[in-house]
């Protein structure tokens, strides 16, 4: 019986469904024809069926403990399996010893005097998925086959695996799937800010991002207040062309209609920054630039961690960061929350500032099925900024200023809940509700900062913003090709209100940000509603061992709106009015649109990783783009979406067991409907604006490369207690505008992208000391698109090519820990950025040299 069971059990379901039909034949003929003379031959049919089904015995007469249930057991090859245990929860009270069955050398399993019912069947084998199966059991024996997938396989890529962290940038690879995310075949690294050697003190950026080539990183405040990173021929302003999220959930004023981060997490409390080129735009949304993501610390493993930090720093610089956090004894809860308090004078005259962080998180584990989690984040800061200098002021002092009147504030809170749910061991399902209310207060005199403050009234822009959104992710592990694959689908739902108003502020120099026009603002009022709808979809499919490729697909529906109006009020040269009119505008814009991309990965042997991704981009125009009063800037009011792609062909790995780490790749960016910006003359007054339209189309194409060596493991075949780490990166970018229908800008370089960007670091570790010495070299570029040299009123021109050092030092024993960091340590003259308003208009100057000492103790 056991040797043909087996062979048996493949025809026993389509006997069943052929018995069935065959019975229900004759039911309905026994019916039709009742009356007719061949009854009697149906009758006996009907009788025959009943017997042959039921093994010589009606349904009315079958024993309740004569049923059985068995089958085979294999693995995802199709292999037997022998020795797995397969068991049936039910019977386990009412008959222990008949409750469980061992798989034999075939990989057979067999119940026996079964009662028709509902059974509930599990099967459990060492380095395996345990299975689990309901099953209803009638009035025939049944057949259940039963496959079971290894565990090694199914469960890694769903965790954080822990890539080696170059101890000299603290950069690390990404995983192909990690936190219900797909990063297979995309140009993307990880970087862990406590391992950089950077300044965290100060959150200085260029440290932190060193080891990501090709970024363009804008400088300026003293205290990495706002973050502007930029790269690939993109702006680096407010980091607006990149998705920037906090925890998987976006942190940005208005993802649509104004993406820009006035909200920068302290890297204190970061546990790690995962930065993903424009590929990530399937997953996380339309930006060219793709994403930025910073993932916060929870807490420790223990039921109580303190750690205080402590930093002092020249020009009236101090920094303090306390956090707690732990986890609950039974596992259960897991909490973290810290407060940052900084405030500083800055290198620059008229710089002060103060701000304070607030964050905090709570989460729950729900058996082991599932995760709650609820945190919030608070983050409000006010600064004086000491504008703009024209070429002629920098060069005289780069530290002065001519503006003692602008003050910037910015209050944001950020609150979240995610839930996780494990709805078995391949399928994961993420939900993450959050929303958003923030304010940002602009007060000071935007005029050209070639003319003196007439210091009259102010001008003041007031934004609010109050957005929702929801995001869902499944992720379902399935097996194709003898090989795990991962397919990813997510759906989005955002919301946005935002208001812009535009109006005179005091004429005092104090941070007084109240209208003092009573009835309609001197400049404008709008609303700007928001919805997105969005739905996206990845496969990571393995062809084999070495090679994978990642399809995907994103469908969007944008809707935004604008109501308000503006005014124009003329003045003659005494200062009266001539000319006061008020314009109202009322526009709404839906469209949907489908992005697809596709990546591949192929790893040769192991360490060794070439990777390729092609991607659509989308950038939609935002609210800011279209209304703002400043005689430095006009915008065109037939701005229109951007569309483009994105190429990456790279590799990626190590050598000798990680000694040497690598990631090197080429680029292609193509951008349609490019937003730039022209330097124009008016002809009227006779001065220069810069024009913000859809200049062309532009291609950004360059290469870009990362490397880091052990000296000491490289030069020597024992352990030694030294460790000295080169790490090296470079950016080779060609941006140009494709333009023959506008000569004055055809083949000109693209602004903000400089051609060359080389940085490097040595760091050296001896037992519980370090030492870190960091390098960046940028090479000129322009900041508009007709590459001027110079303006009379310093927006427009070029950015000549600087370099800068950085040093430090940091002593760690358990719990106390001892940094001192010299930033700019050569007092180099530089500038990053000229500013067309806030916190110009003109040159911005970058900080000189300043020195940080920290102290810190965790227990």
């Amino acid at each position: 019986k056991q040797a043909l069971t087996p062979h048996l059990s493949h025809f026993i379901p389509l006997l069943s469904l052929a018995r069935t039909l065959i019975l229900n034949a004759c039911t309905y003929l026994r019916h039709a024809l009742k009356n007719s003379p061949n009854i009697l031959i149906l009758n006996a049919l009907f009788a025959l069926f009943l017997l042959v089904g039921t093994g010589g015995k009606t349904l009315a007469q079958q024993p309740s403990n004569t049923l059985s249930l068995s089958g085979q057991v294999i693995d995802i090859e199709g292999n037997a399996l022998v020795g797995v245990t397969v068991f049936i929860e039910s019977l386990n009270k009412e008959t222990p010893e008949s409750a469980y069955s061992t798989s034999n050398e075939q990989g057979y399993y067999n119940f026996l005097k079964l009662s028709a019912g509902n059974y509930k069947l599990k099967a459990f084998k060492e380095n395996y998925l345990s299975h689990e199966s309901k099953l209803l059991i009638e009035q025939e024996n049944q057949v259940h086959n039963i496959q079971l997938l290894p565990l090694e396989d199914m469960l890694a890529p769903i965790e954080i695996k822990g890539e080696k962290i170059s101890s000299g940038a603290g950069r690390a690879k990404l995983d192909p799937i990690q936190d219900m995310s797909i990063f297979a075949g995309k140009a993307g690294a990880m970087i862990i800010p406590e391992k950089s050697g950077a300044n965290l003190g100060n959150d200085n950026a260029r440290q932190i991002f060193a080891s990501i080539p090709g970024l363009n990183i804008w400088e300026s405040d003293c205290a990495g207040l706002q973050l502007g990173v930029g790269g690939r021929g993109l702006s680096p302003n407010r980091s607006s062309n990149f998705n920037t999220r906090q925890n998987g959930y976006d942190m940005s004023a208005d993802a649509l209609g104004y993406p820009e981060s006035y909200y920068s997490p302290p890297m204190q409390g970061i546990e790690r920054v995962e930065l993903v080129r424009g590929a990530a735009a399937l997953q996380y949304g339309t930006q060219f630039g793709g994403l930025l993501h910073f993932v916060m610390k929870k807490g420790a493993d223990k039921p109580l961690s303190v750690n205080t930090q402590h930093t002092i720093g020249t020009y009236n610089y101090y920094n303090t960061f306390n956090s707690i956090g732990g986890t609950s004894p039974n596992q259960k809860w897991n909490y973290y929350a810290f407060y940052q308090f900084r405030r500083g004078d800055c290198w620059r005259c008229n710089s002060s500032f103060n701000s304070q962080t607030a964050f905090f998180y709570l989460g729950r584990k729900l058996g082991e099925w599932g995760n709650l989690s609820a945190e919030w984040t608070h983050m409000r800061y006010q600064s004086q900024q000491a504008g703009g200098l024209t070429d002629q002021l920098f060069a005289q002092d780069p530290r002065q200023s001519i503006r003692d009147r602008n003050w910037f504030q910015v209050k944001w809170n950020l609150a979240a809940i995610r839930l996780d749910v494990r709805i078995n061991e391949l399928t994961k399902l993420n939900n993450r509700l959050f929303g958003l209310y923030a304010t940002k207060d602009a007060l000071g005199f935007l005029g050209v900062i070639s003319r003196p403050d007439p210091l009259t009234e102010r001008d003041l822009i007031k934004d609010r913003f109050l957005n929702f959104g929801n995001e869902s992710r499944l992720m379902r592990q399935y097996y194709l090709f003898g090989q795990r694959s991962t397919a990813l689908l997510g759906a989005r739902y955002y919301q946005g209100y935002s208001t812009k108003q535009q109006g005179l502020g005091d004429a005092d120099s104090i941070a007084n940000f109240k209208f003092v026009e009573s009835g309609l603002l001197s400049g404008s009022e709008y609303d700007f509603p928001s919805r997105n709808i969005a739905a996206f979809a990845e496969n990571l499919i393995y062809i084999n061992d070495k090679w994978s490729i990642t399809p995907g697909l994103r469908f969007e529906h944008i809707a935004t709106a604008s109501d308000g109006y503006y005014r124009i009020i003329v003045k003659d040269l005494a200062g009266n009015i001539i000319d006061e009119r008020t314009i109202e505008e009322e526009k709404e814009r839906s469209r949907s649109l489908v992005l697809l991309g596709w990546g591949t990965s192929y790893r040769p042997k192991s360490g060794t990783e070439i990777y390729a991704n092609l991607s659509q981009n989308f950038r939609g125009v935002n609210f800011n783009d279209l209304r703002v009063r400043n005689a430095n800037f006009r915008v065109d009011s037939l701005l229109t979406d951007e569309r483009g792609f994105t190429f990456d062909l790279g590799a990626r790995g190590d050598f000798s067991e990680g000694i040497i780490n690598y990631d090197a790749g080429f680029f292609l960016i193509h951008y349609n409907d490019r937003l730039g910006t022209l330097l124009l003359t008016d002809p009227e007054t006779g001065g220069t604006y810069r024009y913000r339209t859809n200049v062309s189309r532009s291609r950004s194409l360059g290469f870009e490369c990362y490397a880091d060596i052990d000296l000491i493991k490289a030069l020597s075949t024992i352990d030694n207690p030294h460790g000295l780490t080169l790490s090296a990166n470079i950016g080779f970018t060609n941006a140009i505008y494709i333009a023959p229908e506008q000569s004055a800008i055809d083949r000109n370089q693209v602004e903000n992208v400089p051609p060359l960007i080389l940085r490097s670091g040595l760091n050296y570790n001896y037992n519980k000391w370090s030492v870190y010495w960091k390098f960046g070299y940028t090479s000129q570029h322009y900041s508009d698109a007709t590459n001027a040299l110079s303006s009379p009123t310093a927006i427009a021109g070029v950015i000549p090519s600087y370099w800068v050092m950085d040093a430090g030092a940091a002593f760690q024993n358990k719990g106390l820990s001892v940094k001192l960091s010299v930033d700019n340590i050569t007092n180099q003259m530089y500038y990053t950025r000229r500013a067309v308003a806030f916190p110009g208009p003109g040159i911005i100057s970058a900080e000189g040299i300043s020195a940080f000492l920290t102290l810190g103790y965790t227990w």
